[in-house]
């Protein structure tokens, strides 16, 4: 049986684990999501000063080997490792997903805001 899966680069806080994996299995008809944390990734991706390059082999690792077919970038309401009002942490999202594409051009690339009752926002395109 051929299982599909997703690969997100989520913030390490364990609260939005479940309700993020829940919520690409639902959106992108996935049944497993390989994960990538770093305490505030959409900060930690957005910093242009901040090399990418392990969570990239990561990513690459996840699309080569479980062959998943969506990249979800996720930020979150209440980050303690990226305390920034929810609209930096919107454009911070949205430059980890353009940072993100120069080395993904084949793969859909998601940007994911989740906010503390779990409800998900697509930011961007």
């Amino acid at each position: 049986m051929s299982t599909t899966r997703a690969v997100c680069l989520n913030c390490i806080d364990g609260r939005f684990q479940i309700p993020v994996i829940d919520w690409i299995k639902k959106q992108y008809k996935v049944d497993y999501v390989d994960m990538v944390t770093e305490p505030g990734m959409d900060g930690f991706l957005a910093d242009v000063n901040n090399s990418i390059e392990d969570s990239v082999r990561k990513v690459s690792i996840s699309i080569e080997k479980n062959n998943s077919q969506v990249i979800v970038v996720v930020g979150h309401e209440d980050c303690k490792g990226n305390p920034v009002s929810d609209s930096v942490h919107k454009q911070q999202i949205q430059q980890a997903v353009e940072r993100f594409k120069e080395g993904f051009k084949d793969v859909a690339i998601i940007g994911l805001w989740m906010s503390s009752q779990f409800v998900g926002e697509v930011i961007g395109s």
